[in-house]
């Protein structure tokens, strides 16, 4: 009985705007959290910038990581070659040695522990650009994919697909 004298009314105006569930063109509209809320045009304009940055540097975390994984995955494989086809460390014939590590010893492992901290950076950074994705604001979703496709022409080329696939992509 409770619930039905429950106001409701999902038109309700209160002081805070509504996320709109459709594509839309609003500029006083908040971008992720309520202080993020541009006041004017030039704000919205910066806003806009800002998404685009943040997708492009997205695109840079998930290059980093993958320069992560090849440079451990090329000590690996090199520490398996025999030792007159091994890339050296310094530029002698003795081959960079790496033994092989237990699960225990390898969560000691500095290579791994940075590349949990990007991934990291990289999960929460694609949740975060989902989350501006689903303002529905077409030029903050613009801004984003512009940002992402810049970032793609930038380091796309210095990656492979099976690469890029290994990596992840937005949510993991």
């Amino acid at each position: 009985m409770e619930l039905m004298d429950m106001d409701m009314d999902m038109n309700k105006t209160d002081n805070h705007p509504h996320m709109q569930m459709y594509f839309h063109f609003r500029e006083n509209e908040p971008i992720l959290f309520w202080e993020w809320l541009p006041a004017d045009t030039t704000g919205y304009v910066f806003s806009c910038i800002g998404i685009a940055l943040l997708s492009l540097a997205y695109e840079f975390l998930r290059f980093l990581r993958f320069k992560s994984v090849l440079e451990v995955d090329l000590i690996r494989d090199c520490s398996l070659q025999s030792a007159e086809n091994c890339c050296c460390d310094d530029g002698e014939t003795q081959p960079i040695l790496v033994k092989e590590r237990s699960h225990i010893s390898s969560l000691h492992n500095a290579h791994h522990i940075a590349d949990s901290l990007l991934f990291f950076v990289q999960l929460y950074g694609s949740y975060t650009l989902m989350l501006v994705w689903m303002t529905y604001n077409v030029p903050i979703v613009i801004s984003s994919s512009l940002g992402h496709i810049f970032g793609h022409l930038l380091f796309g080329p210095l990656m492979t697909y099976n690469e890029e696939k290994e990596i992840g992509d937005c949510c993991a």
